[in-house]
């Protein structure tokens, strides 16, 4: 399959899945989209708080444009109510997509955020769809801030604590 033929077919899954995932929350200001040049630009309107990684603060430009976009099966979610950029986030599965990876989550510090606790179970709900569609057994959160594992854990995730190969993750088994 050619590398075109793989970006559209696994954008066509995403737009599937964003679309049963706002037919889940049931909330019609909802949106859900790639992140896009137009949710780049206004994630660049993002009042600057001073966050830094892992707290927030990253360059979704960079990432986007860097080792995401070389994958076809990543997992990208631009989280809008209306026409307001509320939350990215964003991932890759494994070579054989036993799993998929949460890389990063991110939602606004604007206030208001109407859609602040959501950012989080929105993306949760929108990659365990997601691996269920390309086939992956299970849901990892890779490098959990350790004040949010408790957090993650409320959702059916389990942390597992890292070691010298790997660092800490959270992990959920997904089926179809």
């Amino acid at each position: 399959m050619s590398r075109a033929a793989k970006d559209l077919k696994y954008a066509n899954i995403r737009r599937a899945v964003y679309e049963e995932t706002v037919k889940y929350a049931g909330n019609p200001s909802l949106k859900l989209t790639e992140i896009n040049e137009h949710a780049l630009q206004h994630h660049a309107k993002w009042p600057d708080i001073g966050r830094e990684p892992p707290n927030g603060g990253w360059d979704w430009r960079s990432f986007m444009m860097g080792k995401y976009k070389k994958e076809s099966a990543r997992f990208e979610l631009a989280i809008w109510h209306r026409d307001q950029l509320c939350g990215l986030s964003a991932g890759l599965p494994s070579g054989s997509k036993i799993l998929l990876k949460i890389e990063l989550i991110e939602g606004t510090t604007a206030s208001p955020n109407p859609l602040k606790n959501n950012i989080v179970p929105l993306t949760l709900t929108c990659a365990e769809l997601y691996g269920i569609a390309i086939g992956s057994e299970e849901v990892r959160i890779t490098e959990p801030v350790s004040g949010l594992i408790g957090y993650y854990e409320s959702f059916d995730y389990t942390y597992v604590a890292g070691n010298k190969r790997e660092s800490d993750y959270l992990v959920k088994r997904i089926e179809d």
